[in-house]
């Protein structure tokens, strides 16, 4: 166990007064032994699903659907070097289940919203469960980058701020932050789970912004992973990755962080280890929301709520098409499925689904409309087939 589990743990009676004293909501990643770790790494737990959300960050999910911080607002987000905006009307905060049970407030620091256009990224699998304890994560955010060399600070005690030395190795080490920002991951161990916690505004004043069931990682020196990583300022709305039964899932939003109040710089500037913690919204309290939200109707590829003679041409452009190294096929593209092939079984749950609106969801198309829908397709298959087969003799 790291000494800064030792240090929140003595903390947490007077967390919710530090958080408001001295933390900031809205909080790259400062990852203790790079500065790279700027691209996917070979095993991709979903790295270009994070983007850039003005200066903070944004998940997106799929079907359209990006999550956030609710603090840090809705607004266009940057998914592979492209801006997309958001589509009006979409916007909602998420609510605490249960919140009058567990004393929690109404609602959480979530906040989903749909982009008008697809960035054609894969949809990314929400935890069900809470990551366990002492298990390694990936945490990514595009908040301020830190500086190239270690900061070290002695503590003059009588709750003074620390003061900064050159000799070492100090009382307390660590990084501070530039002006500049970057899109980096980073990993560390989960700590305790589902906690309860108090998100902070800027602002003691304006009270706070809800309550969150929270995960927490700490920032380890002797006890760290290979790039242990803290969030900073602008992390807000980045993501927690944790790979389950070889998968990877999306587990957690960072909403905050904690730190020393002796920290000179205030809140989110330093990464001091020992010394401050990352907080995530814990999705797995969340997930039947979300997937309530932002799963689509069967058949419906425009995702326009309806489905239509528009997903039927989307279904006809893209018949046959399966996935590749170079390209993945979507939902967007037909593939209701998700077996990686736009084919008869897509079409079979177009057809199923034929003429359903969102107010409708389940409603039996017309017998007819549905034979005719099928016959249309299956004798589509039968023709691309038989030009194939012509082709390659």
């Amino acid at each position: 166990m790291g000494r800064a589990l030792s240090w929140l743990r003595a903390s947490l009676p007077l967390l919710g007064v530090i958080s408001i004293l001295t933390a900031q909501p809205a909080l790259a990643v400062v990852v203790s032994t790079t500065q790279g770790n700027l691209t996917a790494p070979e095993d991709d737990f979903g790295f270009a699903n994070v983007g850039a959300k003005g200066t903070t960050n944004g998940v997106y999910l799929g079907y359209r659907w990006v999550l956030t911080a609710a603090h840090v607002g809705a607004g266009s987000i940057i998914l592979n070097g492209q801006t997309y905006e958001v589509e009006p009307g979409t916007d909602q905060v998420l609510l605490n289940p249960n919140y009058e049970l567990y004393g929690m407030t109404q609602y959480t620091d979530l906040r989903l919203y749909r982009i008008v256009e697809s960035p054609r990224l894969p949809v990314l699998s929400v935890a069900s469960v809470s990551t366990p304890g002492n298990k390694e994560v990936i945490l990514v955010g595009g908040g301020y980058d830190r500086e190239s060399t270690l900061t070290m600070w002695n503590d003059p005690g009588d709750d003074q701020q620390w003061v900064e030395t050159d000799i070492p190795p100090g009382d307390y080490r660590g990084f501070k932050r530039t002006s500049t920002q970057s899109m980096r991951w980073g990993t560390n161990k989960t700590e305790y789970v589902s906690s309860n916690f108090i998100v902070p505004t800027p602002n003691p004043s304006e009270g706070i912004y809800g309550k969150i069931f929270a995960q927490v990682t700490d920032f380890d020196e002797n006890y760290g992973t290979a790039f242990e990583a803290q969030a900073m300022q602008k992390d807000s709305g980045g993501a927690l990755f944790y790979k389950r039964n070889g998968k990877w899932e999306l587990s957690g939003i960072i909403s905050m962080v904690s730190y020393n109040p002796d920290t000179p710089g205030g809140a989110g500037n330093t990464a001091v280890f020992g010394q401050c913690a990352t907080y995530y919204v814990d999705l797995a309290r969340y997930q039947d929301q979300i997937l309530d939200i932002i799963t689509p109707m069967p058949g419906d590829a425009t995702l326009d709520d309806v489905v239509d003679e528009e997903d039927s041409a989307v279904l006809a452009a893209n018949w046959l098409k399966e996935t590749t190294p170079e390209y993945t096929v979507l939902w967007e593209d037909g593939d209701f499925n998700g077996d990686g092939r736009v084919d008869d079984l897509d079409a079979s749950i177009l057809a199923a689904n034929w003429g359903t609106a969102h107010e409708t969801l389940g409603a039996a198309p017309e017998p007819a409309s549905m034979i005719l829908l099928l016959s249309g397709f299956l004798a589509m298959l039968a023709w691309r087939t038989r030009r194939r087969a012509s082709r390659s003799s």
